[in-house]
């Protein structure tokens, strides 16, 4: 998907000079074609493109904190020990 590349790949880097953020940009357009809700990644690249990811692509990009947080609210538990139960 050329819109995920050009976010995430970096200004002036082609596809074959950059292996890894082309694995990224494979992992993203997979998870839109599932239809996830939600992309969880710990690559501090890709949480800084949080909102271009979202709002040019409809990929939300979560932490793994964000995205226990998000469960604890949808099962309908709150607090700081909510995600662990």
């Amino acid at each position: 998907d050329q819109m995920v590349q050009a976010i995430v790949l970096p200004p002036g880097r082609r596809p074959d000079e950059d292996h890894r953020r082309m694995k990224d940009v494979h992992h993203l357009v997979a998870h839109r074609i599932a239809g996830h809700d939600y992309f969880v990644t710990n690559d501090v690249y890709m949480i800084k493109r949080q909102a271009q990811l979202e709002s040019a692509a409809g990929i939300r990009v979560v932490t793994l904190v964000e995205a226990a947080s998000l469960a604890a609210v949808a099962s309908g538990r709150t607090g700081p020990a909510a995600a662990c139960d």
